[in-house]
Parts: structure tokens; C-alpha cells; sequence
């Protein structure tokens, strides 16, 4: 195997069509700047196995740099074990002739591809690199053959019975005005619970453009009082990007029926997961969101951080 860097165009043109948005190109010029370079490479034998965009910065390799996670983009629907150890030797001696001295995964989430990524978590850690991170991701595996009440957890399905008998109705924003009512509610749910919110409304428009997306509010007695921010990253799996309610609506279950409603949305559209996301910060759990999550009916999986020092070239 060979590792080649390549030009953006050369990496748009070679994967043609991405299975993660966040693999995509335009992903990756749209935020370039906050690294100190992009680097696009591809791994071949005789056919090409494997490409991957990293961000490189204070000599560190970051995959992914600015996204929620990163891996391989697979360019051959069965990528043999001893390829993934040649990618991996092949991108460490790469690391080591830049003087970069540490490589930092964030891998997806289980789920988004069990076989590929089991395989990698068993290459990574065979190359000495270290889990940093363990975090727990909640994901809907969206579901014909089961009711989604009997998902719930019994509180949970009391809760969403509740919300059941209240005005509750939800609506897709098709306006910009809309949108950024959507926002500006889970802004505030995010400084009323004191937990960061890394997105502005302006970078989110503009991730947006690069792919199909959903923008929700729910409403009570048509005042808006919860919303969704909803991001397609594979052909089989989207992402809640942001969700929340207003504080002091609890009263009305707000979450408990978003959640419903969002369920049954996409299972309509033929999508398989609705990621929702982790309810870890560095692999430590929010226990209240955790719990939540699981009541709804999410199911939950591994999201793993690996780190390795590389020994650059000169330190021998």
C-alpha cells in the first residue's frame, strides 16, 4: 500500500460521493481556518482502499478537527484488516517526517458502521494507541416492526401521554425568520442549564448549505416553546445537531413529544438512526441525560477517542 497526499479537488473527485458529511470537502474548506492546514490523503494497492482528511495544527493531527467525529472514508465495500494496518503504519511515518508528534481519532459512534469500525478499534489499539476518551452516544434505530411507546420506559410513556392531551403541534421551519427562532430557543435552553453552545447561528447556515437539513419548532397554543436542528450525515443516519425547550415548559413534557415526533418523521422518510447524540462531556456522563435518553427509547453506544505519541524523526 501507498500513501499519496492529494490536492481537495483530487479528494472530492476520487470519493465521489461521501458516506459522512463530515468527510466532505466542503466540510472541510468551510472550516480549514481553524487549523493550520488541511491534508487530504489516499491509501492505494493496486486499487484505491482509503482516503482521509486531517487537521493538522501545533503538531497534532486532529481527525476530526472541528466536527463531531472523523474516520476513513471507504472507497471498497470490504476493507481487509491488514489494509487498515497499512494505513495506519503509512500515516504515522507520514506524522513522523512532519514532526508531528501526537495523532488524535474520534471515532463515530458503533452503530454508523460496526464492522469497519470494530476492525479499526482493534488496529488502533494494536498500534499503541491509547482509548482517551469513552463516551456514550444515544442514537433511535428507526423501526416499523416495533411501536415506538413500546420503546419507552414507563415514566417516559406516562410523561408522553401527558404531553398527548396538551396543544402541542410540530412544526418544520421553512423561513429564515423561523430558523432563527429555532436557534435563538436552544440558545436558551443551553445558558439556562450553563452547557456551551460551540455553533453560532451564521456557521450553522452556513453547514447547511452542503447538506440536507431540518429545522423544527414545537409549539404550545402556537408560541414556540421547544425546537430540533437536524443535519443528515450519512444515507442512513441523521443527526440532531441541537435540541431543546424553553425553561419553565417542562410542565408540558415538551421533550418527551419533540422526541416522538421526530421518531416517526424520519422513520416516514425511510431513515434508518436518528443520532441524537452523546450524553458524555470527556467521557464523563451527565446521569439526569443519560437516563433520559434511554427512557425515550434510544438505544446506546460506544464513541471512543484514541490518542498515540509519534516518535518524529530526529528523537532517535
Amino acid at each position: 500500500m501507498e500513501l499519496i497526499e492529494i490536492t481537495a479537488e483530487e479528494y472530492e473527485k476520487l470519493c465521489d460521493g461521501y458516506k459522512y458529511f463530515y468527510n466532505s470537502r466542503a466540510f472541510h474548506e468551510l472550516n480549514k481556518g481553524k487549523v493550520e492546514r488541511v491534508v487530504y490523503f489516499l491509501f492505494r494497492t493496486r486499487k484505491n482502499k482509503l482516503a482521509l482528511a486531517v487537521g493538522i495544527a501545533d503538531g497534532v493531527m486532529k481527525i476530526p478537527y472541528s466536527a463531531p467525529f472523523s474516520v476513513f472514508e471507504t472507497m471498497q465495500d470490504y476493507i481487509k484488516i491488514e489494509e487498515i494496518d497499512q494505513a495506519l503504519e503509512l500515516l504515522e511515518q507520514y506524522a513522523a517526517t512532519q514532526h508531528i508528534d501526537k495523532i488524535f481519532f474520534r471515532c463515530p459512534p458503533a452503530f454508523y458502521d460496526s464492522s469497519f469500525l470494530s476492525k479499526l478499534y482493534n488496529c488502533l489499539i494494536r498500534f499503541g494507541y491509547q482509548i482517551a476518551m469513552c463516551d456514550l452516544n444515544y442514537q433511535f434505530h428507526l423501526r416499523k416492526d416495533k411501536l415506538y411507546m413500546d420503546l419507552l420506559h414507563r415514566n417516559a410513556r406516562k410523561n408522553l401521554k401527558q404531553a398527548m392531551k396538551r396543544n402541542l403541534e410540530l412544526f418544520q421551519c421553512s423561513t429564515d425568520e423561523e430558523k432563527k427562532e429555532a436557534y435563538h430557543i436552544i440558545a436558551a435552553n443551553r445558558e439556562s442549564k450553563g452547557y456551551p453552545l460551540r455553533m453560532t447561528y451564521d456557521q450553522i447556515m452556513e453547514t447547511v448549505q452542503y447538506t440536507i437539513h431540518d429545522f423544527f419548532i414545537l409549539k404550545c397554543d402556537c408560541i414556540g416553546i421547544a425546537s430540533a436542528i437536524v443535519f443528515k450525515v450519512t444515507n442512513n443516519c441523521h443527526q440532531v445537531i441541537y435540541w431543546g425547550n424553553l425553561e419553565g415548559t417542562e410542565h408540558n413534557r415538551p421533550m418527551n413529544y419533540l422526541a416522538y415526533m421526530l421518531y416517526h418523521h424520519y422513520l416516514e422518510k425511510g431513515i434508518e438512526f436518528l443520532d441524537i447524540g452523546p450524553s458524555t462531556e470527556n467521557g464523563m456522563p451527565n446521569y439526569g441525560l443519560c437516563d433520559f435518553k434511554e427512557s425515550i427509547g434510544c438505544e446506546v453506544d460506544t464513541k471512543y477517542t484514541f490518542i498515540k505519541n509519534i516518535t518524529v524523526e530526529g528523537d532517535l
